[in-house]
């Protein structure tokens, strides 16, 4: 399992995998949190994997508003978004993306039009392209579906400009993701919630932490069994947990 694993990372970002590291110990914050999941942790300087349930890493689930990534990145390089505080009714973009505010980025979908997000999912590569329905929700319906090593392969290559989108535009969608900026570390990521094809709410938080100028990417998915459940706040808490029991956030890593 672990060469597979490897093998689809190197297929999504273009990377040489050294080693691949089980996880267990992150079991207990799942289980706190009284969710089912999955966490995958890629030190990019020693080109090393660190994965809790490969089995569930290995799946797709529906991107939720991850997804807004990829609109927001698609708004920038056709022009439909000149930054991030371009407006969209009275809410920025930087405001809507940290917010997960789905209204914005309905609309923004709908203004870039159906053809160009397409193509742009298909140049990307991204998840199974599954584009049935309409152009304003295809991230919310089970349709469209994207795997955690996928996720991860597509922060990955954001973060170093390898995508095809100008550098600007990807600058741009980097500054939006930093949450948190210390003297110890720099915090990026976004969150979102879906359903999957049980109609059982899913949560994602992906992005990445540098230390030391050393970026470690990461990304965790989640099934949340508590109805009207904090999706957001159970996936945050959840971050913070896991990459604090990987010796973060204290400059040292």
């Amino acid at each position: 399992m672990a060469i597979v694993v490897a093998l689809l990372f190197l297929l999504s970002s273009g990377c040489a995998i050294n080693n691949v590291d089980n996880a267990e110990g992150a079991k207990v914050y799942f289980d706190s949190a009284h969710v089912l999941g999955c966490f995958g942790l890629y030190d990019n300087n020693r080109g090393a994997f660190t994965i809790y349930n490969r089995e569930r890493y290995l799946k797709s689930f529906t991107p939720g508003e991850t997804f807004d990534v990829v609109t927001a990145l698609v708004g920038l390089e056709t022009g439909k978004l000149f930054n991030e505080k371009t407006l969209i009714g009275s809410q920025t973009m930087e405001d809507a993306f940290r917010s997960g505010n789905t209204p914005y980025f309905q609309e923004l979908a709908r203004r870039i039009g159906r053809d160009t997000l397409v193509k742009w999912i298909d140049t990307l590569s991204y998840g199974n392209k599954n584009v049935e329905g309409p152009i304003d929700s295809i991230w919310l319906n089970d349709r469209l579906t994207i795997s955690s090593d996928e996720q991860l392969g597509l922060i990955k290559r954001m973060y170093f400009r390898q995508l095809s989108f100008q550098q600007r535009t990807q600058d741009v969608m980097k500054s939006v993701m930093l949450r948190e900026k210390t003297p110890d570390y720099t915090l990026s990521y976004v969150t979102g919630s879906g359903r999957n094809a049980e109609n059982m709410p899913v949560g994602w938080v992906i992005g990445w932490i540098e230390e030391n100028r050393h970026p470690y990417f990461y990304v965790i998915n989640f099934q949340e069994n508590t109805p009207g459940a904090d999706i957001p706040g159970t996936g945050v808490g959840l971050l913070r947990k896991l990459l604090t029991a990987q010796g973060f956030f204290k400059g040292l890593k």
